[in-house]
């Protein structure tokens, strides 16, 4: 049966969410406690991961973003301005189309086979088509989340892009860490991507302590493994 989104549990209150459909979507990471949820990235927006994520007893949310890349933002107009947590530096890149990396929207990364009965448009029409609508959000003062037990740490790096950002709880050693590190191909051309900042990046993000890397797209990893995928970029960027 065809789906709009998948969902798979990772811990007890974290739930990692794809849209199947897109090969090339991003990972949408839901911290869930009672009826409220923080999740992290909201996917390409083609269909409602609010609607989605009600099913799961939730109508709390916060959202935040970890750069603003179509793939990561395309969904945001399912949710009320109140209900973003952004940092300055992705509220504002999000009014330049050109930071979107819209070159990359391309229909052969749509499974076409899993968009029948879904939506009555081919994938290039959906390409054709995509607008993003941006809320008239209000940026966080501090760079902090706490949300329940977590709190995480907002730290704003560059390099993929000239707002990417990762996100860092230190007691749950979690880091979600957008596509500044995930096990895959590395993106250099990007509008706004430097190298230089990327290397620096991998560099910090080595010397935090976690023990399991929320990633933009692909499998999440463990230390061990992020740790190899950042010397292989490092490598690559050299």
């Amino acid at each position: 049966m065809n789906k709009q989104f998948i969902s798979e549990k990772i811990k007890k209150d974290i739930f990692q969410i794809n849209e199947p459909w897109n090969r090339e979507g991003c990972n949408i990471f839901l911290f869930k406690k009672d009826n409220s949820c923080l999740i992290f990235d909201v996917g390409l927006g083609l269909f409602s991961i609010k609607k989605f994520i009600n099913k799961l007893k939730i109508d709390n949310f916060l959202v935040a973003l970890t750069h603003s890349h179509f793939d990561h933002i395309g969904g945001i107009a399912d949710f009320m301005a109140e209900e973003f947590i952004v940092p300055k530096v992705i509220v504002n890149a999000m009014q330049n189309r050109s930071g979107w990396a819209l070159e990359y929207l391309k229909a052969e990364n749509f499974d076409e086979s899993k968009l029948v009965n879904l939506v009555d448009k081919t994938a290039q029409q959906i390409c054709n088509d995509f607008i993003i609508q941006i809320p008239d959000m209000i940026p966080i003062k501090k760079n902090i989340i706490n949300w329940f037990d977590y709190c995480f740490e907002v730290i704003h790096l560059g390099g993929h892009s000239n707002d990417s950002c990762v996100y860092y709880d230190h007691a749950h050693k979690i880091l979600v860490s957008g596509d500044l590190l995930y096990n895959g191909e590395i993106y250099t051309n990007c509008y706004s991507s430097d190298k230089k900042s990327f290397a620096k990046a991998l560099n910090i993000i080595s010397q935090l302590d976690f023990e399991i890397v929320l990633s933009g797209h692909n499998k999440i990893m463990n230390r061990k493994k992020a740790l190899f995928v950042v010397q292989k970029w490092l490598s690559d960027l050299s």
